[in-house]
C-alpha cells in the first residue's frame, strides 16, 4: 500500500505547491482579478467571475464577459498570475508557471530592445554616410543666346474666298446670259 499523500485534485493541480505571487500595484486590473480569482478559492469559470464583478472593487466594471474575458487574457495570463485551463475555466498560476512567463515575457523585451537599438544604429549609420559625402558645388555654365532670326511671311491667298468669288463670277455670268437669250429670244418672235 502506498503511504504517500498525494495533493492532487482531478486537473493535476498540487494544492501544496506555491502559488504566484500577488501583483505589486495595488489597485490594478492584474491585482483586483487575482483578488477575484483568489476569493473563489483560486480557480473558477469564468460566469462565475463575472457574478462576482458586481461585489468587487473592480474600477471600471467590464461591460460584459467578453471584456472580462479579454482582461483576464491581458492582465492576468499573459503576465502570468491565472492559467487557463480550458475554454471559459482559470485559476491562479503556480509559481512554477509564474516564473516560466515572466522569463518569456523579459525574453520578448529583450528581442524587442535589440531590435530597435539594431534599427536606430541602421539609421544613425546611414545619417552618418550621407553626411560624410561632400556636396560639390553645382557650376552654372553660361548660356550663349543665338540670335533669332526672323523668317519672311509669304502671302497667300486665301483659296477658300477666291474660289467663291469665281463661282459668284461665273453664276452671275450664266445667269446674264440666260436672261439676255430671253430678251432676245422674246423680241423675235
Amino acid at each position: 500500500m502506498d503511504t504517500e499523500v498525494k495533493n492532487i485534485n482531478e486537473e493535476g493541480y498540487d494544492w501544496t505547491e506555491q502559488l504566484a505571487p500577488h501583483p505589486i500595484k495595488e489597485g490594478s486590473r492584474s491585482w483586483h482579478l487575482y483578488d477575484l480569482l483568489s476569493s473563489l478559492g483560486g480557480k473558477a469559470t469564468l460566469t462565475e467571475m463575472w457574478r462576482m464583478v458586481p461585489a468587487s472593487d473592480l474600477d471600471p466594471k467590464p461591460k460584459n464577459k467578453q471584456q472580462l474575458r479579454d482582461w483576464i487574457g491581458q492582465s492576468g495570463t499573459s503576465k502570468g498570475y491565472t492559467v487557463k485551463i480550458k475554454k471559459d475555466h482559470y485559476r491562479i498560476a503556480t509559481l512554477e508557471e509564474y516564473e516560466a512567463v515572466i522569463q518569456k515575457n523579459k525574453a520578448s523585451v529583450r528581442k524587442y530592445r535589440a531590435k530597435k537599438n539594431r534599427q536606430a544604429a541602421r539609421t544613425a549609420a546611414k545619417a552618418a554616410t550621407t553626411s560624410l559625402v561632400v556636396k560639390q558645388p553645382v557650376v552654372k555654365q553660361p548660356v550663349v543666346r543665338q540670335p533669332v532670326v526672323r523668317q519672311p511671311v509669304v502671302e497667300q491667298s486665301n483659296t477658300s474666298s477666291q474660289f467663291a468669288r469665281e463661282y459668284l463670277g461665273a453664276l452671275l455670268g450664266t445667269s446674264c446670259a440666260i436672261v439676255l437669250f430671253y430678251v432676245i429670244l422674246k423680241l423675235t418672235v
